[in-house]
């Protein structure tokens, strides 16, 4: 019994190593450290939230870690190492409720203590990994790049596909079905290039230019039930500034949006989606009888007046068993109005909000400083912003959880440069909670040498299991499955509701 209790004690208080604090000053302030993580919610699995104070002077470094039960202490020269088995341990026990943080710094071989702050965990569970595309910050060469996993509940990464490991091509616009990779599309451009289209064990090489005049088919999204792909064709163009502190624009010269059946090998539109206006990036409702989609008037002279292409969201019927559309199209936020554009409008699974960036114009909102995160309630027709996720840089590519609990989206608040995940907990209302910063096992140490933008984050249920080999085969092949599709590009706009926001 007395080696029982001893066991109980010792596990109360545990340490991951230690420099001993003596005679700490109380300072009133909470301490500034990096990544933020205070007043943060996170899942109950999330990765060791190590971070380091922002300033570099301090000798030693030291962290308490308090919850209902277990106290854990860790410490270090300049980074807050916690030990990975303590602290889900520590955060299993205070799942709904939250942790006290005390930090406690050596200066001038004096040690101060900062006040406590909290970290709340969320009684939502969070997916298992991360997806997302590595990328270069650079204008005009894409290699080096791989797609890679990241498991959220430890620091490991596993590379699903690199451009060393397949033809050396841009690999982009790769996304899944819900959370599920199990369903991929991702397009391979160069001399090598195809879409590839995975549906389980099965993968295809597919040509999605039914005609040698057709737009190529880039951004898209998976139709709920697995058997549809909508893609918007783009012909995207883009310019350099000189003199200002936006150093590129990325537009469009034309987009339509189509949808491919995969079962019949064809592109499925409508005289709605393929006119002399700019429809773009659609998406579906979670019960896949919607598609959602941007919309905007083109102007002339884009190299001028690409400030003035402002997109506004509308949405469409969709029905999967006939593969037709509706006969109207439905705006639901005019953001051309109020003198903004949407971007990448993304429903929550659960059926009730659509996530979108707001910038001053355009859809590539990767590259305005501006651009903020709203979220839309498909029930009431309000929108608001998140205030608590957003920061005064670029936010945007953005995607929810599988149970529509989390999102993921880049961020450019740490140097302007590099576009950085970060992670935010959505309450039932569509409220969220402060933005974190992907955890790191050195985190200063890792995003500065990283030098690599986080491109199109998204979440995975379960570990990718990609056939890397079997895909460079096929690139390396000159056979593609080939579409047909009888839609009219430069259709004249007939429906009212369409064109009165023109």
């Amino acid at each position: 019994m007395k080696y029982l209790q001893f066991v109980l004690l010792a596990f109360l208080f545990v340490a991951c190593s230690s420099f001993e604090v003596k005679n700490a000053q109380q300072v009133d302030q909470f301490p500034t450290i990096y990544p933020d993580y205070t007043f943060v919610t996170v899942p109950s699995t999330i990765a060791p939230l190590n971070f380091q104070l922002q300033d570099s002077t301090v000798e030693a470094i030291s962290a308490t870690f308090s919850g209902k039960k277990l106290q854990l202490t860790c410490s270090g020269a300049q980074c807050i190492d916690i030990n990975e088995a303590k602290w889900h341990t520590l955060l299993a026990e205070n799942v709904g409720d939250s942790i006290l943080v005390s930090v406690s710094a050596l200066k001038e071989g004096n040690w101060q203590t900062f006040k406590k702050f909290p970290i709340y965990i969320s009684a939502d569970s969070i997916d298992y990994a991360l997806h997302y595309r590595l990328i270069a910050p650079g204008y005009g060469y894409f290699s080096p790049m791989e797609v890679v996993e990241r498991n959220l509940s430890n620091f490991e990464v596993s590379t699903i596909y690199s451009d060393k490991q397949l033809v050396g091509g841009c690999m982009n616009c790769h996304t899944s079905k819900q959370c599920d990779t199990r369903y991929s599309s991702t397009h391979f451009r160069g001399a090598h290039g195809a879409t590839i289209i995975r549906r389980g064990n099965d993968y295809k090489a597919y040509n999605l230019k039914p005609k040698a005049d057709a737009l190529p088919c880039v951004y898209s999204y998976w139709h709920p039930s697995g058997r549809y792909v909508g893609y918007s064709q783009n012909a995207t163009r883009q310019v350099y500034f000189i003199a200002d502190n936006q150093k590129i624009e990325v537009f469009d010269l034309e987009s339509d949006v189509v949808v491919l059946d995969i079962e019949t090998n064809k592109l499925l539109s409508s005289p709605l989606l393929q006119t002399k206006y700019f429809e773009s990036s659609p998406t579906f409702s979670p019960n896949g009888k919607t598609m959602y989609f941007n919309t905007a008037a083109p102007c002339d002279t884009f190299e001028i007046n690409y400030d003035k292409v402002k997109y506004v969201l509308c949405s469409i019927a969709f029905d999967a068993e006939t593969g037709e559309f509706g006969q109207t199209v439905d705006t639901l936020i005019d953001a051309r109005s109020q003198g903004k554009s949407i971007a990448w409008a993304k429903p929550s699974y659960d059926g009730k909000f659509i996530l979108y960036t707001l910038a001053n114009y355009g859809q590539f909102a990767i590259w305005h400083p501006e651009a903020d995160l709203w979220i839309y309630n498909l029930q009431t027709k309000e929108t608001h912003p998140l205030v608590l996720a957003n920061s005064t840089n670029t936010e945007s590519y953005h995607n929810w959880s599988s149970n529509s609990r989390w999102i993921v989206f880049t961020s450019r608040r740490d140097d302007g440069y590099f576009s950085l995940p970060y992670l935010a907990h959505i309450d039932e209302q569509g409220n969220a909670g402060k933005a974190f910063l992907l955890p790191q096992q050195n985190p200063r140490d890792y995003y500065d040498q990283e030098l690599k933008s986080y491109n199109l984050p998204d979440f995975a249920i379960a570990p990718t299991q990609y056939d890397a080999n079997l895909v460079e085969s096929m690139l390396y092949n000159v056979e593609r499955q080939n579409v047909s599709g009888d839609y009219v590009r430069g259709a004249q706009v007939t429906n009212k509701n369409l064109m009165e926001h023109y």
